[in-house]
């Protein structure tokens, strides 16, 4: 993220070669929080009384390199951690 680790850190990862995992840290009361988009995705939908996604922890697949620049545009344009939400609508592991 801009500014380095005082703004906070963000990390890709690709498992598997089809899917994103996209960790996180931001700073929080003299420490730092950390989690994944797919764990705050889940969380978010608990505080909002809304039913799970399926599969529980999404996590958004790509098959080709196009696939992976829309997966990471989408994490970038809608920013954390609000963009759990359409993050979670791309293609998920079966």
């Amino acid at each position: 993220m801009p500014g380095g680790p005082a703004a906070g850190e963000f990390v890709v990862v690709i498992q598997g070669r089809t899917t994103v995992e996209a960790h996180f840290a931001v700073p929080f009361r003299g420490g730092q929080a950390a989690s994944t988009l797919a764990v705050l995705a889940s969380d978010v939908r608990r505080v909002r009384s809304e039913p799970p996604h399926e599969p529980p922890y999404p996590r958004p697949e790509f098959h080709s390199l196009e696939e992976l620049a829309a997966v990471l545009a989408e994490v970038v344009q809608s920013g954390l951690p609000g963009g759990s939400r359409r993050v979670a609508k791309a293609r998920r592991t079966r």
